[in-house]
């Protein structure tokens, strides 16, 4: 994007939400923005040494021992000299035998979850694919990782803590609420990793605010219901959950978000031949920073005052 408009959107919150609602109450934006994005050509470019891109990871600092999540783009890394199996073998070597890798694995539907509140959706745990990309469908083959049984926005993790991250996913009925994967990597003060990715598109922690404040939150009529069928091996069970209605989406102002984020010290965030790389050191301490604004009625999200309780 425009280095201008990107400017433009992180002074305030009124730029980007007001082209948010042009957008969605226009379907053929949105199905030209759709094709445009499948038919875009990637040039080709000479590939760099992955060394580089070692590098710029060690820029975040990541020690031995940590949770570390990891939101990644192959396609926006492939000027690398990489494959998705040694980009993964490097990261659990920086956090060493007694660090947590996670991963979001997000599950695909047939249709689309979003829209549809009737369907029953599948998801199979072991063998579902993932949305969220090359990185974590490849990780999801490696030995030990665990898989959240939670049917939407789901985490993939390996290291000491995974189980205990999974143990409680289905006790809520919120993919980020207490007992969810998320709100224990939150408690657990974990580290998110940008890699080809910016910040105000793959910021998933910050969830945990709202399903954490569930009815506290400052808006109403948040959360819309979707029915799914969960399958584990020979385990089968049937879960309602609720999810953020997808309507929201057009009043995010997510970068403005950042920018505040960034103004806290909350997030670290850079660019190497135009790849976007970040790191939030602390996701407590972000979580609780959106929590105590929202409970100050300083929302992210530009909604008219007729939709706030």
């Amino acid at each position: 994007m425009n280095k201008t408009i990107k400017k433009l959107y992180s002074a305030s919150m009124i730029p980007e939400v007001t082209i948010r609602k042009i957008f969605y109450s226009l379907p053929v934006l949105q199905k030209y923005y759709k094709n445009r994005r499948k038919n875009s050509v990637n040039v080709e470019k000479q590939k760099l040494d992955k060394e580089i891109l070692f590098s710029q990871i060690n820029k975040a600092n990541i020690s031995k021992g940590c949770l570390l999540i990891v939101h990644s783009s192959m396609d926006s890394l492939n000027h690398f000299d990489i494959s998705p199996r040694e980009l993964i073998d490097f990261l659990l070597k920086l956090i060493g035998n007694t660090g947590t890798l996670a991963m979001p694995a997000f599950p695909i539907y047939k249709t689309d979850i979003i829209n549809d509140a009737k369907i029953e959706h599948l998801y199979n745990v072991k063998k579902k694919l993932c949305a969220t990309g090359m990185l974590p469908n490849v990780f999801l083959r490696y030995p030990n990782v665990v898989r959240s049984k939670f049917p939407y926005n789901s985490l993939a993790a390996v290291g000491p803590l995974a189980d205990e991250m999974m143990q409680e996913n289905l006790n809520s009925d919120l993919a980020f609420g207490k007992g969810s994967s998320w709100y224990f990597c939150k408690e657990q003060e974990a580290k998110v990793l940008m890699l080809g990715v910016p910040s105000h598109q793959t910021t998933t922690i910050v969830h945990v605010a709202e399903d954490y404040l569930d009815d506290k939150w400052p808006i109403k009529n948040w959360y819309v219901t979707r029915k799914f069928k969960i399958r584990d091996g020979q385990e089968t069970l049937s879960k309602t959950i609720r999810i953020r209605d997808p309507f929201w989406v057009r009043f995010n102002a997510s970068y403005y978000r950042t920018k505040c984020f960034k103004n806290e010290e909350l997030l670290n965030e850079w660019e190497y031949e135009g790849i976007s790389f970040g790191v939030i050191e602390n996701s407590s301490e972000l979580v609780d920073y959106i929590v105590d604004r929202a409970l100050n009625n300083k929302l992210f999200f530009k909604a008219p005052r007729k939709y706030w309780l």
